[in-house]
C-alpha cells in the first residue's frame, strides 16, 4: 500500500493556475442552477398571466428544486466517487441538465400557436373566445425542463469541497469552498432583485428565458472546453493520498461510515437547521411583516439578509486559511458567528410581536434593516465553515459525500420549515427561525470536533479511520491487509504552474 502511494507522496507539490478557470467555470454553473431554478417565483403574478396559470403552480415549480434535490443526491455522489466517473462527468451532466432545462423552456415561446393550445393568447395574457382551455403543453415544457435544472441541483452542490480537495492547497481550501457554496447563494440573491426587473410585464416573458438560455449554454460550453477532474499532480498530501489509494471503502460502506459519525450527523442537522431554516424564512418575509411592510419592502430586506450571507462567507473562508487559530478551531468559530447571528435575530423577533407578548424593541426600517443584514451576515459566514468541519470529521471518506449529507439536510431543513410555516402565524414565524438558530448552537457544542485530514498531512496517524472497513452489517472496522501505517511526509513548497 505504501509502496503504490509513495510516488505521489514524495513528488513535488505543483499548483496550476487551471484551477482558477475550474472553480470559476464550477460556480458559473452553480450560480445559473440556483438562478433558473428560482425563475418564477420573484415574478409569479406574471408568469402566471402569461402561462395561464394559478398560484400553486408556480409554488410548486419552486418546491420541484428540493423534491428533485432529495431524489437525485445519491445518485450524483455515487456518479462523482465511481472509478468511471469523477468530479468531470458528474458537473458535465449537469451542465447539460441545466442547458437543456433552459432550452425546454424557450420552445413554447417559439412556437406558441402549438404549445398554447386552447385559444390562450400568452401575449395578451386572456383566453380566446370559446376557447377555455389552458396551455398544458406549454406546461409540460416548463415543468420538463424545472425538473431537469432541480436535478443538476445536487451535481453542483454536493461536490463543492471535492473541487477545493482536488484543486486547491490546504490554505486554499476554505476560500474556495466559500467561493463554490456562495455562488448558489448569489444566483438566487440577485434572481430576486433582477428578474422583476426585466420582466416588468407578462410579455416580457420570452426575453428573460431566451437570456437564460444563453447564459446556460455559454456555461456549458465553458465546461466542455476545460474542466479536468484533477490536476496532473495532486495539490496536498490528502488529494494524493486520495489519488493513490483510490479509496478502500466502497460507496455503500462510506455511506454507513458517514451516517454512523454521530459527530458529523449533529454537525449535519445543525447545519440543515440554520441554512435551511434561514433560506426559506428570508423567501417568507413578505408575508411575515405584513402589514407593518409592503412585499417591496420585505423583499428588499431579503435581498440584504441574503447578499450579507454571501459577503460574510466570502470573508471568512480568506481569513480561516490565512488565521491559524480559525484554521484549528472551526467548531469554537461557527459557535460565536451562531452566537451572533442569535443576538440579532433576537433583536429582530423582538421588534414585533412574539409569542403572545407585544413588540419589545423599535421596528422602524432602519432597526429592522440592520437586524436581518447582520443576522444573515453572521450565518452566511459560517458556511463554508461547516463544509470544511464536516471534511475534517469524516477523513478519508471522500468529500463528496460528507457535502453531499451537508446539502441533503440543508433542503430537508428547507421542507421542514415550508411544513411548520402554515402552523405560526405572521411575527410567529421568526420565533421559529431564533429556534432553529439556538438549535444549530446546541447540535453543534454535541458535536465532537476533530480534523483528521490535516492530522494525516501533518505526519500523524489515523489510527481509527485510515486503512479501516466498515462491514456491511454493523459498525465495526477492520484493518486492510496492507499492514502497517501509511508513511507520510510534509510535501514541499508548491510550484505554480
Amino acid at each position: 500500500m505504501a509502496s503504490e502511494l509513495s510516488p505521489l507522496i514524495t513528488g513535488k507539490r505543483r499548483l496550476y493556475l487551471a484551477r482558477f478557470w475550474v472553480l470559476s467555470v464550477f460556480s458559473l454553473l452553480s450560480f445559473c442552477q440556483s438562478l433558473m431554478w428560482l425563475t418564477y417565483s420573484p415574478i409569479s403574478n406574471r408568469a402566471q398571466k402569461y402561462y395561464g396559470i394559478e398560484l400553486k403552480d408556480t409554488d410548486f415549480l419552486l418546491n420541484l428544486g428540493g423534491i428533485v434535490f432529495v431524489a437525485v443526491i445519491p445518485f450524483s455522489t455515487w456518479l462523482s466517487e465511481h472509478p468511471r466517473g469523477g468530479l468531470r462527468p458528474t458537473v458535465l451532466l449537469g451542465g447539460w441538465c441545466i442547458a437543456l432545462g433552459a432550452a425546454l423552456r424557450v420552445i413554447p415561446t417559439i412556437w406558441p400557436h402549438y404549445f398554447f393550445p386552447g385559444g390562450w393568447d400568452p401575449v395578451e395574457g386572456r383566453q380566446c373566445d370559446g376557447c377555455p382551455g389552458r396551455a398544458r403543453r406549454a406546461m409540460a415544457c416548463v415543468y420538463t425542463g424545472q425538473v431537469l435544472i432541480s436535478f443538476a441541483g445536487p451535481m453542483v452542490m454536493g461536490t463543492v469541497t471535492k473541487v477545493s480537495q482536488d484543486w486547491f492547497p490546504p490554505e486554499e481550501r476554505t476560500t474556495a469552498t466559500s467561493v463554490a457554496v456562495l455562488a448558489n447563494y448569489l444566483g438566487s440573491a440577485l434572481g430576486f432583485v433582477m428578474m422583476p426587473l426585466v420582466v416588468r410585464s407578462f410579455t416580457d416573458m420570452p426575453h428573460l428565458l431566451f437570456a437564460h438560455a444563453a447564459l446556460a449554454v455559454m456555461a456549458l460550453a465553458l465546461a466542455l472546453l476545460h474542466f479536468p477532474s484533477c490536476p496532473p499532480s495532486p495539490p496536498s498530501l490528502s488529494a494524493a493520498t486520495d489519488q493513490g489509494q483510490a479509496s478502500h471503502m466502497t460507496f455503500g460502506q462510506e455511506v454507513r461510515a458517514v451516517c454512523t459519525n454521530m459527530s458529523f450527523m449533529a454537525l449535519a442537522v445543525a447545519f440543515g437547521l440554520v441554512s435551511g431554516f434561514f433560506e426559506s424564512w428570508t423567501g417568507v418575509l413578505s408575508t411575515t411583516l405584513a402589514p407593518k411592510y409592503t412585499d417591496t419592502q420585505a423583499g428588499w430586506f431579503g435581498f440584504a439578509a441574503t447578499l450579507a450571507s454571501i459577503v460574510g462567507g466570502m470573508v471568512v473562508g480568506p481569513l480561516a486559511d490565512r488565521q491559524r487559530w480559525v484554521h484549528t478551531h472551526f467548531k469554537a468559530t461557527i459557535l460565536i458567528l451562531l452566537g451572533l447571528s442569535a443576538v440579532f435575530m433576537v433583536w429582530f423577533t423582538v421588534s414585533f410581536p412574539f409569542a403572545g407578548h407585544e413588540q419589545m424593541m423599535p421596528n422602524s426600517m432602519f432597526s429592522v434593516a440592520v437586524s436581518i443584514t447582520l443576522c444573515g451576515l453572521f450565518v452566511g459566514c459560517t458556511y463554508p465553515l461547516f463544509y470544511e468541519l464536516a471534511v475534517e470529521m469524516t477523513y478519508p471518506v471522500s468529500e463528496a459525500i460528507s457535502s453531499g449529507m451537508l446539502t441533503l439536510f440543508l433542503n430537508l431543513g428547507t421542507v421542514v420549515f415550508l411544513f411548520l410555516a402554515p402552523h405560526f402565524r405572521g411575527f410567529e414565524i421568526n420565533s421559529m427561525m431564533t429556534l432553529a438558530i439556538g438549535g444549530s448552537v446546541v447540535l453543534t457544542l454535541l458535536s465532537r470536533e476533530r480534523y483528521l485530514r490535516r492530522d494525516m498531512e501533518n505526519g500523524q496517524e489515523l489510527p481509527t479511520l485510515q486503512h479501516k472497513l466498515v462491514h456491511d452489517g454493523n459498525s465495526s472496522v477492520q484493518q486492510t491487509p496492507a499492514g502497517g501505517t501509511l508513511t507520510t511526509q510534509t510535501l514541499p513548497h508548491p510550484v505554480v504552474l
